[in-house]
């Protein structure tokens, strides 16, 4: 956790996000984040965080966020979070 202090910005994806009404989207934490802030995102193991380490996540002052309604695998959850950044800043933003 230590090494996380070095960003402006930490997120992990959370499957229990997916499941609520009341949830913290990736798009709306995105729309708070500006070009030069750093990004830590963690994706957690098959099977998703343990609720104790969501905790120490949250002790440590990273947001649980959704990656949409559906629950991916760790594998393409990476790849869909990488996406998204880049969807955000290099094309939604873009001055064309």
């Amino acid at each position: 956790m230590e090494e996380s202090s070095k960003y402006d910005v930490k997120l992990y994806a959370y499957e229990e996000q997916a499941k609520v009404s009341d949830y913290k989207s990736f798009g709306t934490v995105l729309e708070n984040v500006t070009i030069t802030d750093k990004i830590l995102i963690c994706i957690g193991p098959e099977g998703g965080f343990s609720p104790k380490e969501a905790e120490k996540l949250n002790d440590n002052g990273f947001q649980a966020i959704r990656l949409g309604p559906r629950i991916l695998r760790t594998e393409t959850a990476a790849l869909y979070a990488l996406a998204s950044i880049s969807y955000h800043f290099e094309e939604l933003r873009c001055d064309s």
